[in-house]
C-alpha cells in the first residue's frame, strides 16, 4: 500500500532552500565625467531676459497692489474712527438738545406768557363776541404770489409755449 501524503501536515514544504552564493557582479561606476566645456557652459548659462522681465512686471504689480490695500484698509479705519466720534459728539449734543428744550418750555409755559401778556403789554383773552366766523362761496378761491425770482431760459421758452396754446 501507497502511504498517503497529506500536504497539509508535510513539513518539508515549509523548510529553507539551501542558501545559493551570490553571484559577485563588478560595480558600477555611478559618476558622470562631463568634459570641461560643457562645463564651462553651463556655469555661464544666461537667464532668459523675458524670463527676467516677466518676473520683475509681477513682483512690481503685486507690490503696487497689496500696497494700494493696505494704504486703503488704513484710510477706512481712520475714516471709521472719525465716524466714531463724530456719533458720540452728535449723541452728546442731542443730549444738550433736550435738555436746553426742557429748560426753554419750563420757563415758556403758556401761564408765564399769558401773564406777561396781560400784565406788560394790556393784552386779553379773546372771548367768543370778539370772534367773527366768515363764509366762502364755491367760487372764491385763494392765490398764492411767488416772488420775483428771475426765471431761466427754460422757464421763458416753457412759458412763451404755454401762451401760444392759450
Amino acid at each position: 500500500m501507497k502511504e498517503q501524503v497529506n500536504s497539509a501536515y508535510d513539513l518539508s514544504l515549509f523548510e529553507t532552500a539551501p542558501e545559493l552564493e551570490p553571484k559577485k557582479h563588478p560595480k558600477k561606476n555611478n559618476v558622470i565625467v562631463l568634459p570641461k566645456e560643457k562645463i564651462d557652459k553651463e556655469a555661464r548659462r544666461r537667464h532668459n531676459i523675458f524670463y527676467v522681465a516677466a518676473i520683475s512686471i509681477f513682483v512690481v504689480i503685486f507690490t503696487a497692489i497689496s500696497i494700494t490695500i493696505v494704504q486703503s484698509n488704513v484710510l477706512i479705519n481712520e475714516l471709521n474712527t472719525q465716524i466714531v466720534a463724530a456719533e458720540n459728539e452728535i449723541s452728546i449734543l442731542e443730549g444738550e438738545q433736550t435738555q436746553y428744550q426742557i429748560q426753554i418750555d419750563s420757563k415758556l409755559s403758556e401761564e408765564k406768557i399769558e401773564s406777561y401778556a396781560e400784565s406788560n403789554l394790556g393784552m386779553t383773552k379773546a372771548d367768543n363776541m370778539q370772534k367773527e366766523f366768515i363764509t366762502m362761496s364755491g367760487e372764491d378761491k385763494a392765490e398764492i404770489l411767488q416772488g420775483n425770482a428771475p426765471k431761466n431760459v427754460f422757464e421763458t421758452i416753457a412759458d412763451a409755449f404755454t401762451s401760444l396754446w392759450s
